[in-house]
């Protein structure tokens, strides 16, 4: 009711809905300041049950939860730690009354840092009526920062502060790197490549992300001393987590980094129960890969994964998709490009390197290699510059190269990134078989794809996408991307090896083996972490906190938090096995293969919209061209893309359905 409630409110004209949102706000706050001394109290009579945990050494799990005014990441915290509490397990939330400059609600929010102790703004507002009115409807146990931290620890943080101000990004305590894990979260937000760049408000960021961190880590410290914590729970990876995991490594506490499926865009309704850093845990999948490498993933795997795929062609705007939005176009993007039908297209996307060093740094601090290895190049510039030299010599090749877009002004960055500038003074003049396309261009990154006879990456996540719908693809990089390399995505550890693996991919046959394995890696990297909550959160993009219930998975949750199982391990012995199984799933390959041919060529998804196969006549005709009967109606359609699926078909379909 709420959504259908808005979006009437969306046709109303703008100076009617401002007057309706204050007064609603308005009301919100009168509602909130009548309820709140119960709701006070009704914490204050859950904290009591704190004398018990602690006399009774129950082991805990510790959420660093202080962001719940962020509806997605709370509605995890508050589902895991009143699961836990109902079988009987001890869960407690860290909680903030204002404490925190910054935090992940006022980055989401793009505010500035506020003052230490600022309660009056409206994240702080946001934070304290959602914990505790979360608190109440869940029955939550919660410690606040400002219970936790005295006048002696405040006095500590901000001498800290003081003796780190000329350049915060060395601040090192208790053998830990707060300043890097902070300068990496600077680069990263404000996507800038070195502290040359920053600004006075930058710095003004990083210290106030060193403050949180710090903050945070006394905080656990504390609870440490008090609570047999056996494992602290926290929501992404962020500057003021990093010096915690890092205390819960010397200390043998299990870390469980919590997000949403990467599914459709962000999926609320399955949380993620990851080990440790998600960078880190994610390379040790690619580690673990060989043993995952031959299971077959039910149907229903099949289905959600090929869903996220067509969705992110049109998902522009969401958490994770930064490309315009793929259109069917009936004219030539090739020959608006000013390239040729007669050439391989080598479409190759850049990626985000401020990133990329945020990461960087977190690992370096909590120990764990990262983008090691030999590699063909040194850093991005000098691969899009050898690739460009390469192709300039090559009158039989054409090459897009792809800027992303995150570096262009957005709706969640108002300039350039730093990368943008570098990549225009690199690349400003190249041969005439090149065309860049820039960062700011309404050009779909998919619409590009489809043009692809092979896709190249520095370590972008885009290969993966597109090796889904059949795109042979090669990566610059090792040992940082989440997928192996050497299979279903190509590699070179040297400049000859790798344009070696790209000539190979420029000549590789449709191959319905490596989708298959793109299908099944994408299950167990993205489906296997998580725990399905969709009884209890409605819908993928839901933002507020559910109804409780019990949910379906308790016992997952239980064993995975609790008793310390694998949830990975838990997910991959559940799929089915055996020659059947294999059986099921290529057959469900084959209609999403199906399924994706006719997204391309017809332009939606009219198998989904129907609910079965419109699909009775397909040819494939010369030159990249796929012809298609749909509903008794021929539709041509130049799809490079498109014409490689449909002879992946050939061996699975009666020979009088397919042709060419």
């Amino acid at each position: 009711m709420k959504a259908e409630l808005k979006k009437l409110a969306g046709y109303l004209p703008a100076p009617v809905q401002r007057v309706l949102s204050w007064t609603l706000a308005g009301m919100r706050r009168l509602r909130f300041a009548l309820v709140r001394p119960y709701l006070l109290a009704t914490r204050a009579w859950r904290r009591r049950k704190l004398v018990e945990i602690a006399a009774s050494k129950q082991p805990v799990v510790l959420f660093l939860a202080p962001e719940a005014g962020l509806g997605p990441f709370y509605l995890s915290h508050a589902i895991l730690a009143r699961s836990l509490s109902e079988a009987g397990h001890g869960a407690i939330l860290l909680s903030c009354n204002g404490m925190q400059p910054i935090c992940s609600l006022k980055m989401a929010m793009r505010m500035m840092p506020t003052a230490p102790y600022d309660h009056s703004n409206a994240a702080c507002r946001r934070c304290r009526e959602s914990a505790l009115r979360t608190g109440h409807d869940y029955g939550l146990v919660d410690l606040s920062l400002e219970s936790l931290l005295g006048p002696a620890e405040r006095a500590q943080i901000d001498e800290i502060i003081v003796a780190n101000a000329v350049a915060p990004w060395l601040t090192s305590y208790d053998g830990i790197s707060f300043g890097a894990a902070a300068f990496g979260e600077v680069l990263r937000d404000r996507r800038k490549l070195d502290v040359s760049e920053f600004t006075d408000a930058d710095v003004q960021l990083l210290s106030a992300l060193l403050y949180s961190a710090l903050a945070i880590y006394f905080a656990t410290r504390i609870i440490a001393s008090r609570y047999s914590v056996k494992r602290i729970a926290h929501f992404g990876d962020y500057a003021y987590w990093v010096p915690t995991d890092v205390f819960a490594q010397r200390h043998g506490i299990a870390v469980t980094r919590l997000d949403h499926a990467y599914n459709l865009d962000v999926d609320h309704r399955y949380i993620g129960l990851r080990s440790g850093n998600a960078n880190a845990h994610m390379l040790s999948q690619v580690e673990h890969w060989p043993e995952y490498r031959d299971q077959p993933i039910d149907a229903q795997a099949v289905t959600n994964i090929a869903d996220s795929a067509l969705y992110r062609l049109v998902g522009h705007g969401g958490v994770s998709t930064y490309s315009p939005n793929w259109i069917k176009s009936e004219n030539s993007l090739l020959e608006e490009l000013g390239l040729s039908r007669d050439r391989k297209t080598i479409v190759a996307y850049s990626s985000s390197t401020d990133e990329l060093l945020c990461v960087q740094e977190y690992l370096a601090i909590l120990g764990v290699p990262f983008a090691h290895g030999k590699k063909p190049f040194s850093d991005q510039v000098a691969w899009l510059r050898a690739l460009i030299d390469w192709v300039g010599m090559r009158p039989d090749l054409q090459l897009i190269v792809r800027q992303h877009p995150r570096m262009a002004p957005s709706h969640r960055h108002s300039s350039v990134a730093s990368l943008f500038a570098q990549m225009k003074r690199e690349f400003t003049q190249t041969p005439a078989n090149v065309v860049m396309i820039w960062p700011e261009s309404k050009v779909s990154s998919y619409n590009l794809a489809e043009l692809a006879d092979v896709a190249l990456v520095a370590w972008s996540n885009m290969s993966l996408e597109l090796s889904r719908f059949g795109v042979p693809a090669v990566a610059a990089f090792p040992n940082i991307a989440p997928y192996p390399l050497g299979s279903f995505i190509g590699f070179g550890d040297n400049s000859d090896a790798y344009f070696r693996a790209v000539e190979k991919a420029l000549g590789q046959p449709a191959d319905m083996e490596m989708l298959t394995e793109s299908f099944r890696w994408s299950h167990f990297l993205n489906w296997s972490p998580v725990v399905d909550a969709s009884d209890l959160v409605p819908t993928f993009d839901y933002k507020d906190i559910p109804r409780w219930q019990t949910p379906k998975n308790l016992g997952t949750i239980v064993q995975v938090l609790a008793e310390g199982k694998d949830i990975c391990d838990l997910n991959m012995a559940r799929l089915p096995k055996g020659s059947a199984a294999s059986a099921r799933e290529q057959e469900a390959i084959t209609a999403m293969v199906e399924r994706f041919i006719l997204f391309f060529v017809y332009g939606c998804d009219l198998r989904e919209q129907s609910g079965g196969a419109v699909m009775t006549k397909l040819r494939i005709e010369p030159d990249g061209v796929v012809s298609l009967t749909v509903k008794g109606q021929q539709i041509r359609r130049y799809s490079p893309l498109a014409r490689r699926l449909a002879v992946m078909l050939r061996q699975s379909y009666p020979a009088e359905m397919l042709a060419g």
